[in-house]
């Protein structure tokens, strides 16, 4: 058996984390990585430590059939994958790292992971885009080289 690169490792370290959500919606994995390819953080999408989880009746809006995707995160009681692998982490080490997500990142996240100095993403194209004009604040982030976004095809379970 071929030893998988390490897009293909940490990716699917990430679908494996994924399996942790809560969510009823839609589940999400991230794994932060070190430029020694060492993990420094792993985390998923879901309630925070405590409360019922959304497949338990935990998040309103995640229960609505009615809230259109992409929409109504601020009344959401998730937390992103993206930023519980962060918050989960030793900041210290997160300049220069590279973030494996199972989807392409919210606004929020982005400028979390900007702001933490996290140098790469490596992501699953979901289709996810913003409307314009925000979709053009969204490349800001890319374009003026915070951030180097690139994406994967899906890898197999």
């Amino acid at each position: 058996m071929a030893k998988p690169d390490w897009d293909t490792y940490f990716m699917g370290i990430a679908k494996a984390v994924r399996e942790r959500s809560g969510c009823c919606r839609r589940h999400f994995g991230c794994v932060i990585v070190g430029q020694d390819h060492g993990i420094i953080s792993t985390g998923y999408n879901g309630t925070p430590a405590g409360v019922d989880n959304c497949d338990e009746g935990g998040c309103t809006r995640c229960n609505n059939p009615d809230v259109t995707k992409g929409y109504g995160y601020d009344v959401c009681l998730c937390e992103h994958a993206e930023r519980n692998a962060i918050y989960y982490s030793n900041t210290s080490y997160l300049g220069g790292a590279t973030l494996y997500i199972t989807g392409r990142p919210c606004m929020e996240c982005m400028r979390a992971i900007v702001s933490k100095g996290i140098g790469q993403v490596v992501c699953i194209e979901d289709g996810f885009h913003y409307e314009h004009p925000w979709e053009n604040d969204y490349q800001k982030l890319v374009k003026q080289g915070l951030v180097y976004m690139r994406f994967v095809d899906d890898i197999e379970d």
